[in-house]
């Protein structure tokens, strides 16, 4: 089943009146029918979780960025996770594999936030004298 709440969303993206004209038409049939007032709000809660997640893993990127020059990606998916690089990468980035965007488990981003700390360590404690 579509979500009315993320079709809503293009429509207004492409045609803000549009837009307006049919989400206060979907708003007025909520009104009067309590069924279709449940499932949009279930649709609108799905849409925001969805969304929640995707600005999650474009944090993570964005975080990231900032030292992936500084730092061995390969290193880091060898190292920590036992995978390669584009292992990593897909992750990060978010590509599709299999059909499917790759993503970090919980898990894994604990693991990378404990490699992430363990460098930081190693780093930290190397003096040249």
């Amino acid at each position: 089943m579509k979500n009315r709440i993320d079709e809503l969303i293009k429509l207004g993206i492409k045609d803000p009146a549009a837009f307006e004209k049919e989400s206060d038409a979907l708003a007025d049939r909520a009104k009067k029918d309590k069924k279709l007032k449940a499932e949009l709000k279930k649709e609108f809660q799905e849409s925001l979780d969805r969304k929640g997640k995707q600005i999650k893993e474009l944090s993570i990127k964005m975080q990231l960025q900032s030292i992936s020059d500084m730092i061995n990606m390969s290193y880091i998916a060898k190292t920590y996770f036992g995978k390669t690089r584009q292992w990593l990468t897909h992750r990060i980035n978010g590509n599709i594999v299999n059909g499917k965007p790759a993503k970090f488990t919980e898990r894994q981003i604990k693991t990378l936030n404990a490699a992430l700390k363990d460098i930081s360590k190693r780093i930290g404690s190397v003096a040249i004298s």
